[in-house]
Protein backbone atom coordinates (compact mmCIF):
# COMPACT_ATOMS: atom_id res chain seq x y z
CA UNK A 1 0.00 0.00 0.00
CA UNK A 2 2.41 2.37 0.58
CA UNK A 3 4.49 2.13 -3.01
CA UNK A 4 0.42 2.99 -4.41
CA UNK A 5 0.43 6.19 -1.60
CA UNK A 6 4.56 6.94 -2.82
CA UNK A 7 2.60 6.56 -6.81
CA UNK A 8 -0.40 8.78 -5.76
CA UNK A 9 1.92 11.33 -5.00
CA UNK A 10 4.53 11.77 -7.71
CA UNK A 11 1.72 11.23 -10.41
CA UNK A 12 -0.61 13.83 -9.88
CA UNK A 13 -1.52 15.63 -13.20
CA UNK A 14 -1.35 14.11 -17.06
CA UNK A 15 -0.65 15.72 -20.31
CA UNK A 16 -1.19 14.32 -23.64
CA UNK A 17 0.71 14.87 -26.95
CA UNK A 18 -0.89 12.91 -30.25
CA UNK A 19 1.50 13.21 -32.92
CA UNK A 20 0.05 11.52 -36.17
CA UNK A 21 1.89 11.57 -39.85
CA UNK A 22 -1.99 11.86 -40.92
CA UNK A 23 -3.86 15.07 -42.08
CA UNK A 24 -6.83 14.51 -39.49
CA UNK A 25 -7.65 16.47 -36.53
CA UNK A 26 -10.85 14.28 -35.50
CA UNK A 27 -8.57 11.94 -35.46
CA UNK A 28 -5.72 13.31 -33.53
CA UNK A 29 -8.52 14.25 -31.05
CA UNK A 30 -9.73 10.33 -30.57
CA UNK A 31 -6.44 9.73 -29.81
CA UNK A 32 -6.10 12.23 -27.13
CA UNK A 33 -9.75 11.30 -26.02
CA UNK A 34 -8.88 8.19 -25.46
CA UNK A 35 -5.50 8.87 -23.36
CA UNK A 36 -7.75 11.32 -21.04
CA UNK A 37 -10.07 8.65 -20.56
CA UNK A 38 -7.29 6.02 -19.58
CA UNK A 39 -6.35 8.89 -16.98
CA UNK A 40 -9.89 8.77 -15.87
CA UNK A 41 -9.12 4.83 -15.10
CA UNK A 42 -5.89 5.92 -12.76
CA UNK A 43 -7.90 8.99 -11.64
CA UNK A 44 -5.46 11.61 -12.92
CA UNK A 45 -6.62 14.33 -13.97
CA UNK A 46 -5.90 15.73 -17.33
CA UNK A 47 -4.11 19.51 -17.55
CA UNK A 48 -3.76 19.67 -20.72
CA UNK A 49 -3.06 18.28 -24.42
CA UNK A 50 -1.88 18.60 -27.97
CA UNK A 51 -2.61 17.42 -31.06
CA UNK A 52 -0.21 17.77 -34.12
CA UNK A 53 -1.12 16.20 -37.57
CA UNK A 54 0.99 15.69 -41.28
CA UNK A 55 4.32 15.26 -39.09
CA UNK A 56 5.77 12.79 -41.25
CA UNK A 57 9.30 14.13 -40.87
CA UNK A 58 10.94 16.49 -38.41
CA UNK A 59 11.06 19.49 -40.68
CA UNK A 60 7.15 19.27 -40.26
CA UNK A 61 6.97 20.30 -37.22
CA UNK A 62 9.24 24.24 -37.56
CA UNK A 63 5.93 25.64 -38.11
CA UNK A 64 4.88 24.80 -34.69
CA UNK A 65 7.54 24.65 -32.47
CA UNK A 66 5.91 28.14 -31.11
CA UNK A 67 3.32 25.89 -30.09
CA UNK A 68 4.95 23.07 -28.79
CA UNK A 69 7.16 25.37 -26.82
CA UNK A 70 4.15 27.09 -25.02
CA UNK A 71 2.80 23.74 -24.22
CA UNK A 72 6.22 22.68 -23.02
CA UNK A 73 6.33 25.71 -20.87
CA UNK A 74 2.56 24.93 -19.62
CA UNK A 75 4.09 21.97 -18.03
CA UNK A 76 7.13 22.87 -16.38
CA UNK A 77 5.14 25.86 -14.44
CA UNK A 78 2.67 23.25 -13.30
CA UNK A 79 5.21 21.33 -12.17
CA UNK A 80 6.82 24.28 -10.45
CA UNK A 81 3.44 25.50 -8.65
CA UNK A 82 3.50 28.89 -10.86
Amino acid sequence: MADFQWAQIIICKGYVIALRTGPSMPECERIIQSIRHFYGHLEIPCEGSLGLCSVEFKENVKDRVGEIHNFCSQILCDMSGR
